[in-house]
């Protein structure tokens, strides 16, 4: 019991010292710097919307650089300090609109004040969870009858009776983490969908969270004491043990529809952005996207090509042509300081082939290919003689 009570109140001890971002930092997290480019600024300003839209003030951010899954939960630490901890997956993979979603689910935890019941459910957990451990390695208790009053008088018997009770209080008190666990996270996902006005973005961080799952990806692991943090548990659980609902539940409560193949097809997407994520120019990236799958899902395609951009309508003549130059350029390995190097007269100035490439740079590699045709079939062939 002394174990027990140790453990407790050495977890309210690290509450009551411990800022939520001390507590972050031992988890393995690091804090956000505006300097480290554009997702960590874009992650912040959506921090900065749902504090306005939620009316609380906007916590410590911090982020876990070798969690590749799409995660997120808050802390509550010393002088009710609070931290929110994003996995790289959720910064990597979810579009602005997602990451809000995500995000606006946190802040619903924060307004829903779960992030400090969760830190005193947490600190009886580790209690119990402490307690139950005693008699890991213990000395046996002999079992003989003449032997038993003796044995009930030896300290290993009670070390036994006591971790006994504490494996008994655990199981309990696991039971009793997953069912206020679950129905908080219901409530948690009614505020991101308040918040943000647009449920759809919520489904879809979930769709793709269902399609880690089929890509098998690792994610952080938090301790069993601390698992109903997490905005997903991607680990297989019981149900009666379970600290969330299930993610197509989750996807379902609001409108959401599961088709396996879209699940498929964002997994695909998924890994591929984990497979050129180590590309360190823009033209390398896009021979990739080309060369490396000769297989390409027909869903992200067709989606790809919804999203290209139409250009041949609002661009001048001299427009059109430098675009069309910078395609041909681009994709024959050449940048705009290599063809600067070149002999060669330009019917355009290089400022506008500069910003045709950058266009460039900025559209998916699939997207490019109807892109490119739309520019071509709106671009007269007097223009085009010019090339």
């Amino acid at each position: 019991m002394v174990v027990a009570l140790e453990a407790y109140f050495s977890a309210q001890k690290a509450l009551r010292e411990k800022s939520a971002g001390k507590l972050a930092q031992a988890l393995g997290a690091k804090p956000i710097a505006m300097k480290q480019g554009d997702w960590f600024r874009i992650l912040n300003n959506v921090v900065e919307e749902m504090a306005v839209a939620s009316g609380t003030l906007p916590p410590e951010v911090f982020y876990l650089p070798q969690d590749k899954s799409i995660n997120a939960f808050v802390l509550g630490g010393a002088e009710r300090s609070v931290a929110l901890v994003v996995s790289q997956g959720l910064i990597k993979y979810l579009s602005r609109d997602e990451q809000q979603a995500v995000i606006a689910h946190e802040f619903g935890h924060i307004v829903n004040e779960d992030v400090f019941l969760y830190s005193q459910l947490s600190a009886v957990l580790a209690g119990f969870y402490a307690l139950s451990q005693l008699g890991q390695g213990g000395i046996g208790v002999s079992a003989g009858r003449e032997f038993f009053w003796r044995g009930i008088r030896e300290p290993s018997f009670l070390v036994k009776a006591l971790s006994s009770a504490g494996g008994i209080l655990f199981y309990i008190g696991q039971w009793i983490q997953a069912a206020f666990s679950r129905e908080r996270e219901w409530m948690a996902d009614a505020r991101a969908v308040q918040f943000t006005r647009h449920s759809e973005s919520l489904i879809m961080a979930l769709k793709k969270a269902l399609a880690l799952q089929v890509l098998e990806m690792r994610p952080f692991e938090m301790p069993d004491t601390q698992a109903h943090f997490l905005f997903i548990r991607y680990f297989t659980q019981t149900m009666r043990f379970a600290t969330h609902p299930a993610l197509s539940d989750r996807i379902m409560r609001y409108g959401g529809q599961i088709d396996q193949k879209e699940i498929d097809a964002l997994a695909f997407d998924i890994r591929t952005k984990r497979l050129y994520s180590g590309a360190d120019k823009p033209i390398a990236l896009n021979r990739q996207a080309f060369t490396a799958n000769l297989l390409y899902p027909i869903l992200i395609i067709v989606q790809k090509q919804r999203e290209a951009p139409n250009f041949s309508q609002r661009l001048s003549e001299e427009e059109r042509v430098a675009l069309l130059l910078a395609f041909f350029a681009y994709h024959s390995g050449f940048n705009e300081f290599e063809l600067a190097q070149l002999s060669i007269e330009l019917p355009i100035p290089m400022t506008m082939l500069t910003q045709g490439f950058i266009k460039i740079e900025k559209i998916d590699p699939i997207a490019q290919i109807p892109c490119y045709f739309n520019l071509l079939q709106n671009t007269p062939k007097a223009e085009l003689a010019k090339l």
